[in-house]
């Protein structure tokens, strides 16, 4: 599509305009067909149920699904073209395509794409041309294309601030890091940014989202680089790429139901319905598991790990978060299967069935690829086979003999002889299916099938009262692949958020239990909550993967951080008690407040005036941060008379309170336009606490410090 590229702002705001009336017009020829298929299926539906007779109700409905699905649909893009209306596109690209005679393309870049008389007018920003916006320069480069890589001439590329259907603005730059639109974007509030950052996504972003189905990406990236962005931007990606492949098959993983709640819109405002999974690892190991036992809040969790104080538990997280866990599972369940040789032929009325030798040979070789309860099955369906073509041998000849006794009583004339004959039979018959049935209830039991909680619980070694930890429930999700083989909950394209604070052991597991061979995952391995002893995956990810599994990865590292101002970022770096090359984007702001206190009853009256003064200079979403449930409730209750606040003490609260009080594990991956970080006993030697807390800021952070708190 040619356009002119010489415009003014007003010229352009007329191009606005064109758009708009042709997004209205489509709207408005959808909303006709909304109401002629709706018409067409309550008429149908009445058909159907007054004048069709019930045995021929199934085949008239036939057509209703179809008319149906394409009410839906349809239904479904008025929705989106109303939300378009408003904002149709942020960019704009004008290129050469060398492969066909340089011919000149000019398209707007939007969320969602838009066509008219099949020339297209938006490019859906997921389409590979569009990929050309997010190259941050102009000049000749190369997209990859369905048909092949296209070699073109970037000539222009333009970014434009459309506010409530009105044009504000626009750009002509090869746009880098130090942009107006990204610092505006920047500069905005916590709740619109992940909605608004796809304007302003980054080429080393761009990169990564769109990275083939085929490459695994592992990226390990610094607080604030837009790790959660890039997660959500790649669903979105791939979805509409590889829809067939994926068919809305996407499983994501994330540290809690608040962070949950917090990327739950982000999808549909991506152009891609939200029909992927969401699941903490606590989540999809109860739906799977169901277990009896009391399983710990994940609070309480943090809460333990947090304050050091139980040891033995520290030592049993660290234990079976690791490979040799997972060894030692392993070994239990080798011994177990050991457990169950055979040791006597399977003999049924004198015929050997199978022999000891031939079980144990499909047990521990011919069938050993297969999951334990599928040897086991396969191995019985075998034995009741030739049980089975023993029994029809059987009845034959026993028909046969009785049949021949009966017939020659009958040609003698003796017919008492042949009654007594049949009855006779029919008590042999049925003393031999006696005999049949209780053999077949003995080859039930052939081999142990054990619950999945029972068997880890005595492996384990577990108490009755044992409340299973996120540690336990990712073992038990590997003893049910292990009993009932991988892919136990399907799934095409596996992600991970926040997988610092996932295991090297529950990558593994995770990766079994969804059979998932397409994966992203994301993590920050300076935001261990769990500490610098934690076995995450984030540090040792290839040890569980084979080489050819390594040659898919594409691994990335981002060291730039597009969340918090420049003070922030330098603050929260030297925090860390190791080298750390983290950088910030050029944005400045007000520098970091650091305070300190000596008196806790003070305390309250210290928050409450930073807070006002957040609040007041227009910071939108404040967040009081500490590092556990205990301090929360303790300065909240400091607080709660002097200032309007809320308490998050569970993942199921509310956050929709301008001031929010919480630990630092609910704050994991999202952000607050100001911060403060209140460390009120010693913070940890290694930091990692201390820059999780300071981390979460975008534009103010105060840091304050102290002893230890008399809680």
């Amino acid at each position: 599509m040619k356009r002119k590229i010489d415009v003014t702002l007003q010229e352009e705001a007329e191009n606005l305009s064109e758009v708009q009336e042709i997004i209205q017009q489509q709207m408005s020829d959808r909303l006709k067909d909304l109401g002629l298929l709706k018409q067409e299926i309550v008429e149908g539906r009445k058909f159907q149920f007054e004048e069709v007779q019930l045995k021929n109700r199934f085949q008239v409905s036939q057509s209703d699904p179809v008319k149906e699905a394409y009410y839906t649909s349809t239904y479904e893009r008025v929705l989106q073209l109303s939300k378009m209306y408003y904002s149709p596109y942020f960019g704009m690209i004008d290129y050469l395509d060398k492969s066909l005679d340089n011919e000149e393309f000019c398209y707007y870049i939007g969320r969602s794409g838009l066509s008219r008389k099949g020339e297209p007018v938006i490019l859906d920003w997921r389409t590979p041309a569009a990929s050309l916006f997010y190259q941050q320069r102009l000049g000749e480069m190369v997209f990859r294309a369905p048909a092949g890589n296209r070699e073109v001439d970037l000539k222009h590329r333009r970014q434009y601030i459309i506010k409530k259907g009105e044009l504000k603005g626009m750009f002509d730059s090869e746009i880098d890091i130090k942009d107006d639109i990204l610092q505006m974007v920047l500069s905005g509030s916590a709740g619109n940014r992940l909605k608004e950052v796809i304007a302003t996504i980054q080429k080393e972003q761009d990169d990564i989202i769109r990275e083939p189905l085929e490459n695994n990406v592992i990226l390990n990236g610094v607080a604030g680089c837009g790790k959660t962005t890039i997660v959500l931007h790649r669903i979105a990606y791939l979805l509409y790429n590889y829809r067939k492949q994926l068919n809305n098959n996407v499983l994501i993983i994330g540290p809690n139901e608040l962070f949950m709640d917090y990327i739950s819109e982000v999808l549909p405002d991506l152009g891609e319905k939200d029909t992927s999974f969401q699941f903490t690892v606590k989540e999809l190991a109860t739906r799977l598991v169901r277990p009896k036992k009391e399983c710990l809040k994940t609070r309480d969790y943090y809460e333990r790990m947090l304050t050091g104080r139980d040891k033995s538990f520290l030592r049993e997280a660290q234990y079976k978060s690791s490979l040799t866990f997972k060894a030692d599972l392993d070994k239990a369940f080798k011994d177990y299967e050991e457990a169950q040789k055979a040791t006597e032929d399977l003999v049924f009325q004198n015929q050997v069935v199978m022999s000891a030798e031939e079980r144990n040979q499909m047990f521990f070789k011919t069938q050993a690829r297969l999951p334990y309860i599928r040897r086991c099955e396969k191995i019985k369906r075998t034995i009741r086979a030739r049980v089975r073509d023993i029994r029809n041998d059987t009845l034959r000849r026993l028909k046969a003999a009785y049949r021949g006794k009966i017939n020659e009583a009958k040609k003698q004339g003796n017919f008492y002889l042949a009654n007594d004959l049949e009855l006779e039979m029919v008590d042999v018959l049925h003393q031999y299916f006696e005999e049949v049935y209780a053999f077949i209830k003995k080859i039930r039991t052939l081999y142990d099938l054990p619950e999945v909680e029972d068997w880890y619980a005595k492996a384990t070694k577990a108490r009755e009262d044992k409340i299973w930890t996120e540690d336990d429930l990712i073992g038990l999700l590997y003893i049910k692949t292990k009993l009932e083989g991988k892919g136990c909950y399907p799934i095409r394209h596996l992600v991970i958020d926040e997988a610092q604070d996932i295991s090297i052991f529950g990558f593994f597991v995770l990766r079994a239990v969804t059979g998932a061979d397409s994966y992203t995952v994301v993590g920050d391995v300076r935001q261990k909550i769990k500490g610098n002893a934690h076995n995450s995956m984030m540090d040792n990810w290839e040890k569980v993967l084979s080489k050819d599994e390594r040659e898919k990865i594409k691994y990335y590292e981002l060291d730039l951080s597009y969340r918090s101002t420049k003070e922030i970022i330098e603050y929260s770096r030297n925090l860390l008690k190791y080298d750390n090359q983290m950088r910030a984007v050029d944005r400045s702001g007000e520098p970091v407040k650091h305070l300190t206190f000596l008196n806790p009853l003070k305390l309250g009256d210290m928050i409450v005036d930073e807070a006002k003064e957040l609040i007041d200079a227009g910071m939108e979403r404040v967040a009081v941060l500490c590092q556990t449930i205990a301090e929360a409730k303790t300065l909240y209750s400091l607080v709660k008379d002097k200032i309007d606040c809320r308490l998050v003490s569970t993942e199921k609260d509310a956050t929709d309170s301008q001031l929010l009080i919480m630990p630092v594990y609910f704050a994991k991956g999202l952000e607050f336009d100001g911060v403060i970080a209140v460390e009120a006993s010693k913070p940890k030697e290694d930091g990692l606490l201390s820059y999780i807390l300071c981390t979460r800021a975008l534009h103010r952070l105060v840091h304050i410090t102290a002893g230890e708190m008399l809680l």
